[in-house]
Formats: structure tokens, sequence, C-alpha cells
């Protein structure tokens, strides 16, 4: 059991009828935190883990800090983000079952596990239209704030991983190897847009549904090195959730699925100097959010170059 206790203090300015003062907020609370694990041997070179826990999730400074707001007039609508001081930490309860299998005397492993979360008081951006007086004029201004929701969110999934050594191959192809592990997971989380309408989104905030990672590993005397394959599934991205009604839910925008490379290599100079050379995003995948009914409309693209980090290491 894990008792954790928390204070929150933030002080700002905020904008009371039209007279912006200072501000302070103070909120402190406390969680048990139970977990559960069992572990039964199945057979000789495999064995079951079963656990249940509950943990906790703070909210973003960002999104709880004091202050009256951030307002942007740049688009044909303008803009109002303000903090809410008034945010409770998220709550998950969480069941897994994996069943874990060893091979060739612990030179490789393939486990496959289930989860399922219930998750109370997920956070998210809520936007609603209000009509504010912007340089002693009244013009609609869409506010917005993150904050709990009162509906339970519900993940469950499947995941699985595997690793195993080349130790097989000949000189000095025994060194390589393969490392694999993904995730596949369906998620119910009812939001409550600006005009009260319930909606069932079937993800969480910039968390995404599908992710997988392949490497091709080496372990030499002098050399190592690592590439890497990484994929991630779309993402709903809640920061322009234009949450105002049904009829502009689907301004809503998700980052596109991505696949990245990277590689790392390294070299022992001697016992004491080693050299690495890393280079992230080796093919320059950019990052895409579209919206629409079926995400079929481009709203942003961002490029990036791949980035290649020089480094050395002094052992004494």
């Amino acid at each position: 059991m894990r008792v954790e206790t928390t204070r929150f203090a933030s002080d700002g300015y905020v904008k009371t009828n039209g007279v912006i003062g200072p501000a302070t907020s103070d909120k402190t609370y406390t969680n048990p935190l139970p977990s559960v694990t069992a572990t039964v041997h199945t057979t000789d070179d495999s064995q079951l883990r079963l656990a249940y826990s509950r943990t906790l999730g703070r909210p973003r400074y960002s999104d709880q800090a004091t202050h009256g707001g951030s307002l942007s007039t740049t688009g044909a609508i303008y803009t109002l983000s303000q903090g809410n001081a008034d945010l409770n930490p998220r709550l998950s309860d969480n069941v897994d079952v994996a069943e874990e299998w060893y091979l060739d005397h612990g030179r490789g492993l393939v486990s496959l596990g289930g989860y399922y979360k219930t998750i109370h008081n997920e956070i998210f951006t809520f936007t609603q239209t209000e009509t504010l007086a912007v340089n002693g004029v009244n013009v609609p201004v869409n506010v917005s704030e993150a904050r709990n929701s009162p509906h339970d969110a519900t993940v469950k999934g499947l995941e699985f991983n595997v690793i195993h050594d080349f130790d097989f191959l000949p000189e000095p192809y025994s060194g390589f190897g393969i490392a694999a592990n993904g995730m596949i997971s369906w998620t119910s989380f009812p939001i409550i847009l600006g005009d009260g309408t319930v909606v069932d989104r079937h993800e969480l905030p910039q968390q995404a549904n599908r992710i997988f990672n392949v490497s091709l590993y080496y372990e030499g005397d002098k050399l190592h090195g690592r590439i890497a394959w990484n994929h991630t599934g779309k993402m709903w991205d809640d920061r322009y959730s234009n949450l105002t009604g049904a009829a502009t839910y689907y301004q809503n925008r998700d980052y596109m699925p991505a696949d990245r490379l990277d590689l790392q290599l390294s070299y022992d100079v001697s016992s004491m100097l080693s050299v690495s050379v890393t280079v992230q995003n080796l093919t320059g995948e950019d990052v895409r959010e579209n919206d629409g009914r079926d995400l079929e409309l481009g709203r942003q693209y961002i490029g990036f170059a791949p980035t290649v980090l020089l480094g050395a290491a002094l052992r004494f």
C-alpha cells in the first residue's frame, strides 16, 4: 500500500468584472494506492503474472495554474486558454495478466499479456463559445480550459514482447539479436461537448491505441549497435478540440500514424574510452495533423530532419 499526499499552490492574476487583480489557489489531496501481484510458475520455463494496482496521474502545471488566460486574436474566431485550479488527479484501477516463456535457458523471452483499466477524472480540454468584451467590443470567443470528465474512461488491450539472441550463428554474427514489442488497445472515453452532447471518443488525449517497435541489435567485443523501427498510431490532439457542439465536432485534430527509424552505434576504443553516434529519425519522418469525418483533411504539416548526436565516454 502506497499513500501519497499532494499540495498544489498557485499565484496569478484574473480579470473579475473588468478589473484585473491577484488570485491564489491551494489544493491538497491524499490518495491510497494499493497493489497486489501474484506469480504462478506454470512450467519449468514459463510463469503467469497477475496484478491489480491503483495509479495516480497529476494534472499538468500549465492546466492547473492560476492565470486569467492567454487571448489569441489572429484567427477568424478569438480563442482564450485559461487555467483550472480545481482539477483533480486521474486515478486508474488496473488489472494485468501476462504469461512469460523463457527460451534457450534464458537467451530469449516471449510474453503475451492483457490489461483492463478504469480511469476516473480523466482530463481533457473543454471548449465553449462565450461572448466577451475585447477592446470594448463584445465578440464570440472560444474559451478553453482543462476539465475532469464526469464519466469514467475504460481501456482494454493486448501487449507482447519478444527478445532473442542469435548466439547460434557463427562468429562474428553471434552478437546479433532481435527485440520486438507492441500494444493494441480499445478505448472508451465519453466527453461532453460545449452544447451538452456526449460523444464517446475511442482514444485518450495524446495517447495512441497502436504502438509497435522492432529493433535489431549487435553486441560485440568492441562494437555495439542498434537500429530500431517505431510505429505510433494516430493520436487525438485535444489542444484544438473546438468542442463547441456536434456541428464542429469533426474539427477535432488527430496526429496521423507515423513510422520512425533510429540508429545507435558505439565503439570501445580502449577499456577507458568509447565513442558513439546516434541518428534520430533517420528517414526524416514528418508530423501531420488531419481533421474531418474520416480524418481526410490535412490541417498541419511539420517536417523534421534527422538529428545526429556524437558522443564520447571516458571511464576511470
